[in-house]
């Protein structure tokens, strides 16, 4: 990890992170949960994560280059999810933003009881708090792989940023972003 990416584990809370060009976190995540090293946990083309109306949008674009379903739910309730959940539901998508943490107690506890794959998306959410089973955690913690964009200090977006906890998905993620590189990001220099 290059020194960026430390500072970034490290204030976030978790062992790895890498950093890639604004506007491909996303896309990488869903490669990541796509790859063939997960086994039957890999997400595929055909199959669904289920996302908020506000994540859906989001993510339109995103799910269209890997043909993965979006499911919508309406909160992040129990009865919500479980209404949302399919034999093809693979993942469930949860966004922290506008300095808003999310419950994460129910959409843990749902994706642990289902074997879902828990992406946790930041917006606008550099340093919030969220609570599980009674422990604080910083936002991109509770989530197999969170999500965020780190910008400067007038806002601006520098880079996206992927951690986790896990190591295999950080090692998929560091194969990927090395493998694969997308026009915008060849142009300006950056591997993704």
């Amino acid at each position: 990890m290059t020194t960026l990416e430390n500072k970034i584990a490290s204030a976030i809370g978790v062992a790895h992170c890498i950093t890639v060009p604004v506007g491909e976190g996303d896309l990488l995540a869903l490669r990541v949960l796509g790859d063939a090293a997960l086994g039957e946990r890999a997400l595929m083309a055909g199959e669904e994560m289920l996302v908020s109306e506000r994540d859906a949008k989001k993510l339109a674009d995103v799910c269209q280059k890997t043909e993965i379903i979006n499911s919508v739910y309406t909160e992040n309730t129990g009865a919500a999810l479980e209404c949302a959940l399919s034999p093809v539901s693979k993942a469930v998508v949860v966004t922290h933003a506008d300095g808003v943490a999310q419950k994460m107690e129910t959409v843990r506890n749902f994706c642990n009881a289902y074997d879902l794959w828990m992406l946790e998306r930041m917006e606008r959410a550099w340093g919030l708090i969220c609570e599980f089973d009674g422990t604080r955690y910083g936002a991109g913690v509770v989530g197999d792989i969170g999500i965020g964009t780190l910008c400067d200090e007038r806002g601006k977006p520098i880079c996206d940023y992927l951690c986790t906890k896990d190591k295999l998905p950080f090692e998929l993620m560091c194969a990927l972003r090395e493998r694969e590189i997308s026009d915008e990001s060849a142009t300006r220099g950056l591997r993704i």
